[in-house]
């Protein structure tokens, strides 16, 4: 028996030394059917938060029906999202598509870079995963928008979002020391 029980001490300190894996934390979503997480919608341009068609999952998208400048604008009071390393959403170009979209992030009084998206596709989803780091609020601590501005750069034809959230926090990994 004694060797039993130290075989199986053996294995479940071993398992602690290797170090255990802790699933990442879920997303924050910022819009799923509806502004989520006391998000509020601060847009410029004809939009519809509650938009049926054409929808990524869930029964709504947002839309925006605008022309070059105006934006799909998310304000939240200041937050740290330093839980989460990107900015992660479904876009769809609509029945015209060619629009071309750029995304920053607002914090305190000043903005990141902005990050031009491909130009988006006609009746299509696709997902969209940006890191902080290509935003320029890696270490921010004062998050207060996400921005999704129509360019001049491509048609201004009606766009929607879908499942737009932060996302992309790395696993925590933890070791434990059995032989102390």
């Amino acid at each position: 028996q004694w060797l039993r029980r130290g075989w199986l001490d053996y294995v479940v300190a071993l398992s602690f030394c290797a170090g255990i894996r802790v699933p990442a934390q879920t997303n924050f979503s910022i819009y799923s059917d509806q502004l989520d997480n006391g998000f509020q919608n601060w847009s410029w341009g004809a939009n519809n938060l509650s938009s049926p068609s054409p929808v990524h999952s869930g029964t709504n998208a947002v839309n925006l029906s605008g022309v070059a400048w105006q934006a799909l604008s998310f304000w939240h009071q200041n937050f740290n999202p330093a839980p989460f390393t990107n900015l992660t959403f479904w876009a769809n170009g609509g029945t015209g598509g060619g629009q071309i979209v750029q995304v920053y992030l607002q914090y305190g009084t000043n903005s990141g870079p902005s990050y031009q998206l491909p130009s988006l596709l006609p009746n299509s989803w696709r997902q969209f995963n940006l890191p902080f780091s290509a935003l320029g609020v890696v270490g921010v601590t004062n998050l207060n928008r996400v921005n999704f501005q129509l360019t001049a750069s491509g048609t201004t034809n009606s766009f929607s979002l879908d499942d737009i959230s932060l996302a992309g926090m790395a696993p925590l990994h933890i070791s434990v020391n059995a032989g102390q």
